[in-house]
C-alpha cells in the first residue's frame, strides 16, 4: 500500500506544487519508487505544468463527487509518475456536496482505495486554504509536509498550520496524518531575515511546537523554475545537478529517513527494498 504524503500550506505561493513536483521526480529517479501525484487544488497547476491536454477530463473532482474510479482518471506524464489532476473549478464543490454526508472526512480515503496498491508514494497538492478538503486530506495521508516562506507571514501561516492540526485533531475521532516536516522555501541564506525565520523555526523544533516534524533543509530559490513550466518538464530534467535541483535531493532523502524512523505500517515492501537496495550500495 503507497506511502501517502500531503503537501499543505494554508497560504498561496509557497511552492507547493513544485514541492510536489521536484519530490515526485526525486522519489521516482533517485529512489525507484512509482510516484502518483494527487492534485486536490482548483487551480489545476499539474495538468497545465505537464502538458495533459483532455479538456473534459475532471480528475480527482470526478472520483470525489460522482466515484468515478481513480484508476480511470490517471495519466502517465513519466515513467514511473502519474497524475491525477484536479478537475479545476469542479472540486470547489467538495465542500457542498460534503455536507450531505455523515462523514465528509473520510471521503477522500474511500475513494482512493482502489489506487493505492499501485503505487510506492501517492504524493498530494492541496488547495491554499482552509477547507473541508484539508480535513479529508490529513484523514487520509500518513504524513503532510508543510513549506514555509522565509518571511514573517509565511512563519505564521506555518504556525496556523500546527494549529490547525490540534484543533482538529480534537475534533475527529479518525487517526490523523503525522506532520513530517516543515521546508523553509524560496531560502537565501545572505538574507539576515531569512536566518531569522531559519532560527524560529528551530527554536518551534527545540521547544517541541511542531508536532515533532522535523525542520528539513532549506530550499534555494531559482529563477529556473519558470523555465522548466513553460518546458512542461520537471526541474530536475532542465536544472540537474543544480542547487536548486540538489536540495530538494537532500530534503528528499530526510523525508526518507523520518518515514524509516517512523516505521509505518504502509509501505513495507518498498521501504524493505530500499533498505535492502542501500545495504548494497555499502557493500559495493
Amino acid at each position: 500500500m503507497a506511502i501517502k504524503i500531503a503537501i499543505m500550506c494554508h497560504k498561496g505561493g509557497v511552492a507547493k506544487t513544485s514541492t510536489v513536483q521536484t519530490i515526485a521526480y526525486e522519489l521516482s529517479t533517485r529512489h525507484n519508487a512509482k510516484v502518483l501525484i494527487c492534485d486536490l487544488d482548483q487551480q489545476n497547476n499539474h495538468k497545465t505544468l505537464m502538458g495533459v491536454r483532455d479538456k473534459d477530463d475532471k480528475g480527482m473532482s470526478a472520483v470525489l463527487l460522482n466515484s468515478y474510479n481513480p484508476k480511470k482518471m490517471v495519466h502517465s506524464v513519466r515513467e514511473n509518475i502519474d497524475l491525477i489532476t484536479s478537475g479545476g473549478k469542479y472540486i470547489t464543490k467538495f465542500d457542498e456536496f460534503s455536507k450531505t454526508h455523515t462523514a465528509p472526512e473520510l471521503l477522500l480515503k474511500d475513494r482512493m482505495l482502489e489506487v493505492e496498491n499501485d503505487y510506492d508514494f501517492i504524493i498530494i497538492d492541496t488547495p491554499p486554504a482552509m477547507s473541508l478538503i484539508s480535513g479529508a486530506t490529513i484523514v487520509y495521508a500518513d504524513y503532510v509536509v508543510i513549506p514555509c516562506d522565509m518571511d514573517t507571514m509565511g512563519f505564521a501561516a506555518a504556525k496556523n498550520m500546527i494549529d490547525f492540526f490540534d484543533t482538529f485533531e480534537k475534533q475527529t475521532e479518525d487517526k490523523i496524518a503525522k506532520v513530517l516536516g516543515v521546508i523553509p522555501v524560496k531560502a537565501d541564506l545572505r538574507r539576515n531575515l531569512d536566518n531569522l525565520i531559519l532560527d524560529q523555526l528551530y527554536a518551534q523544533d527545540d521547544n517541541n511546537l511542531l508536532r515533532g516534524a522535523w525542520v528539513l533543509s532549506p530550499i534555494r530559490q531559482s529563477s529556473n523554475i519558470k523555465t522548466a513550466q513553460a518546458r512542461k518538464k520537471f526541474v530536475q530534467e532542465v536544472l540537474p545537478g543544480k542547487p536548486f535541483s540538489e536540495d530538494y535531493a537532500k530534503v528528499t532523502n530526510e523525508i526518507l529517513d523520518f518515514i524509516k524512523e517512523d516505521k509505518p505500517k504502509v509501505g513495507e515492501a518498498y521501504l524493505s527494498r530500499l533498505n535492502n537496495d542501500s545495504l548494497n550500495e555499502e557493500r559495493l
